[in-house]
């Protein structure tokens, strides 16, 4: 579902059978979807919500970087481990986490060894910012990510594609509970209900989906 589809049948519901007139413009519907999509977000540990977003540049011979003040704020952790990867070209690689007791005891550390960067640590220096460690030693340009959920999701155009799966039934239900609780109007419990179920739903969904992907498929 685009948002123009999401939008036009928000404003069809909201729409009023008497006059064809609707209580809200384009403009406004569009900034009240953004508005849900970002509470939505925050609901909930989404795979959907997650995007790879860059961090740093690196470079060919040079092992550490600094990040940015806002690294670690809302990137994904497995366990204390932030899920990075580098990417050049069409090229992407998973970096492993190491703590920084293991990363710093390695014998390869005190040698010029060069290549795809494998293993990572963070370490925080004693001015308060932290640098990320590569290990081997950069032998191309990359670009360093890190797997994050966005907390300022913002659709622009209508032609864009919301990021909820199942064609966005449960953002449409958002927005109708907050119109109608912007209009004051009695049908607010029902729509509430029904935003209560397709959210439930969608954490349903979410569920069946990370179990598909950790379950071996037998074979027949």
């Amino acid at each position: 579902m685009l948002t123009k589809e999401l939008l036009d049948d928000v404003e069809r519901t909201l729409t009023d059978p008497r006059t064809g007139l609707a209580p809200f413009d384009r403009g406004t519907l569009l900034r009240a979807a953004n508005a849900e999509l970002n509470r939505l977000t925050a609901l909930g540990d989404w795979d959907w919500a997650l995007i790879y977003l860059p961090v740093v540049n690196i470079y060919i011979g040079r092992a550490y970087y600094q990040l940015p003040d806002n690294f670690g704020f809302n990137f994904a952790k497995r366990g204390k481990a932030y899920l990075c990867k580098t990417i050049t070209g069409t090229t992407e690689v998973v970096l492993t986490y190491q703590p920084p007791r293991e990363f710093f005891a390695r014998t390869d550390l005190s040698v010029t060894t060069t290549g795809p960067p494998a293993d990572y640590t963070v370490m925080t220096l004693p001015s308060g910012t932290r640098q990320i460690h590569l290990m081997p030693i950069p032998s191309a340009v990359y670009t360093l990510s890190g797997l994050y959920t966005p907390t300022d999701w913002k659709l622009q155009e209508e032609s864009q594609l919301p990021p909820i799966p199942g064609n966005a039934e449960v953002l449409k239900d958002a927005m109708l509970v907050w119109a109608f609780e912007t209009l004051g109007s009695q049908r607010l419990g029902f729509h509430v209900a029904r935003y209560a179920e397709s959210r439930l739903a969608l954490g349903v969904k979410e569920a069946e989906n990370r179990r598909m992907q950790f379950s071996p498929r037998m074979k027949e």
